[in-house]
Formats: C-alpha cells, sequence, structure tokens
C-alpha cells in the first residue's frame, strides 16, 4: 500500500504563522514542512559510555618500537602518561589493526 494520505489537523493559529513563515523561508508548502516533521529523524547510533579513548596508531607504533628494544610497560606508560596496563591494552589494538591491515592488503593482491 502506498501513496499519501490526505489527513486534516487542527493547528493553533500562532504555531501556522511559524510554520508558514518557515515553510516560506525554505521555498515549500506548510504541507510539506508537517511532513518533514512528522518523519521521524534516523535511528542515531548508541553513544559509547565512558570517556573516549586516547588511543591513536601512532602510540600504538610507539609502543611496539618501545617493546621491541625492551622496554617495560610501565617505563612506556610514563612516557605517554598512561599506566602499564593501558600501554598493554593499546599495543595489543595496534597488533589488531596491523593485523587486520595486512589481511585487507593481502585479500587486495590476490583479487587483482
Amino acid at each position: 500500500m502506498g501513496g499519501d494520505l490526505p489527513v486534516r489537523v487542527n493547528v493553533p493559529l500562532d504555531k501556522y504563522r511559524v510554520m508558514n513563515a518557515e515553510a516560506k523561508r525554505r521555498g515549500i508548502e506548510v504541507g510539506e514542512l508537517i511532513a518533514i516533521q512528522l518523519v521521524s529523524p534516523a535511528e542515531k547510533p548508541k553513544s559509547r559510555m565512558g570517556r573516549p579513548s586516547a588511543y591513536t596508531t601512532e602510540a600504538g607504533e610507539e609502543i611496539a618500537a618501545d617493546r621491541r628494544f625492551g622496554r617495560s610497560f610501565a617505563d612506556i606508560g610514563r612516557s605517554l602518561g598512561i599506566n602499564h596496563s593501558t600501554a598493554k591494552a593499546w599495543l595489543a589494538k595496534y597488533e589488531t589493526e596491523v593485523r587486520e591491515q595486512n589481511m585487507r592488503d593481502r585479500a587486495e593482491r590476490t583479487a587483482s
């Protein structure tokens, strides 16, 4: 079942005046403005709970390089201003990024 259904609505005069002015400003009819306002906006993704991470790929590269040279997570964390468990987590995240990128690159090479 498609198409439009004509609907009659009683709108207070002051609201109608505001809507009419808005419709004129947009260059549309009042009915179109009402339809726009009735259509629900797209569902927004749920925002994460808690603080956003300060992780960057560059930080992950730095941690990986420091670990290759034998620095402890505590030393690396102090230099980056994070604790040792965060340094471990960021290294794991970086290693996952690298592994996924390598898999994408390999798939691209085999596809072409």
